[in-house]
């Protein structure tokens, strides 16, 4: 077991597919590493699959709802966010040491 399976990213968006895309394929690396991401989408149904990639799909009463709704289903020691439209731009050594530390 990796630092990074104690990490989870929390991505909120709504309905906004190419900007998550983007974001997701930049979260891979730590998704295959261990590393969970949960998107909590506030609007229409969306569907993903990956390892370690857990799409809810329910409203909220806007941004800070949202991350705290990610949060609260976040079961690892760490988490971060990562919004939909950003990207992990990295080194997933520098994120481990960091961890580690």
């Amino acid at each position: 077991m990796t630092i990074l399976s104690k990490l989870t990213i929390v991505t909120i968006t709504f309905n906004n597919e190419s900007e998550l895309n983007e974001t997701l394929e930049s979260c891979r690396v730590l998704r295959d590493n261990g590393c969970k991401q949960i998107v909590q989408n506030g609007g229409e149904f969306l569907s993903r699959e990956g390892t370690n990639l857990f799409v809810i799909n329910e409203s909220d009463a806007g941004i800070f709802d949202a991350l705290d709704k990610g949060m609260e289903k976040a079961n690892t020691d760490y988490v971060i966010n990562i919004h939909s439209g950003d990207k992990f731009i990295g080194e997933i050594d520098d994120l481990i040491d960091i961890l580690e530390d």
